[in-house]
């Protein structure tokens, strides 16, 4: 058991917005995450992530890394077309949301402590996973009983269970909508999908004729950049029985113009 946190780490650092093999390298000194680290809450960042900060700061905790899992989120921070409300507080920075490790500092937390190992999801901030110490946050954690399941199953798993659960909707024969098709969790469910049964899966992404190919194979695919579904008579006529948003939160217009039966 770790009893005092070292005051340096390795980690992986992004010192600039490009491309993994140009922007990543890997520093032997970097300052290990402490809880009182005020330097995230003094950048610019965007409105909705500073103003829960302060609140979900309370429920930050120091954890040993064990495993990361990255997703496409991690490469849209890296190459900045999302800098707007996910760019990182300042530069450099330690990319990797998605991780497992070990408590060392449980911060306030009262279920989680020393040494229990959770599994911990990307979140707006902090995301610091590639690096020997990472600070989380205990809102999206879990216990792990690595019994049954491995830290480096636990990392991967945890944004892409919520996939398994969405789909628990999901009935025989029904026609399904996915709005951010092409992300992590969206490729999970248009397999899923289909799997459960679905009769027509159709996908939103920026990219869609990804979604058409093997392994996501959905029926129809669209470019929400260049068509406005929300107005789409198509699916007035024929609307959908299963609407899941995983990006923008747009479904109530969905519901609004009858594309949910």
């Amino acid at each position: 058991m770790i009893l005092q946190l070292p005051k340096s780490m390795k980690a992986a650092q992004v010192k600039f917005y490009g491309g993994i093999d140009e922007m990543i390298t890997v520093e032997e000194s970097v300052p290990v995450p402490r809880l009182d680290d005020e330097l995230v809450f003094k950048e610019k960042l965007h409105p909705m992530i500073k103003g829960s900060l302060k609140k979900d700061r309370l429920t930050h905790m120091i954890i040993k890394t064990l495993a990361v899992s990255l997703s496409p989120a991690d490469y849209r921070i890296l190459s900045g077309r999302t800098r707007l409300f996910q760019g990182p507080p300042s530069f450099p920075y330690i990319p990797g949301g998605d991780c497992c490790g070990i408590v060392v500092d449980p911060g306030n937390s009262t279920y989680f402590k020393k040494g229990d190992v959770v599994s911990a999801r990307f979140a707006a901030v902090p995301r610091d996973g590639i690096a020997e110490y990472a600070r989380v946050s205990s809102s999206v954690c879990e216990k792990v009983d690595t019994k049954k399941i491995s830290p480096v199953a636990a990392a991967a798993l945890a944004s892409a269970s919520p996939a398994a659960i969405l789909c628990e909707k999901i009935r025989p024969n029904e026609r399904v909508l996915i709005l951010g098709a092409g992300g992590g969790v969206g490729s999970h469910l248009c397999q899923l999908a289909r799997m459960k049964g679905a009769s027509y899966i159709c996908g939103l992404s920026r990219n869609p004729k990804r979604l058409l190919d093997a392994p996501l194979l959905c029926d129809d695919a669209i470019d929400y950049t260049k068509e406005n579904i929300y107005v789409s008579k198509k699916f007035q006529q024929e609307p959908f029985d299963t609407i899941i948003d995983l990006a923008c939160g747009g479904w109530p217009q969905l519901v609004e113009h009858s594309h949910l039966k």
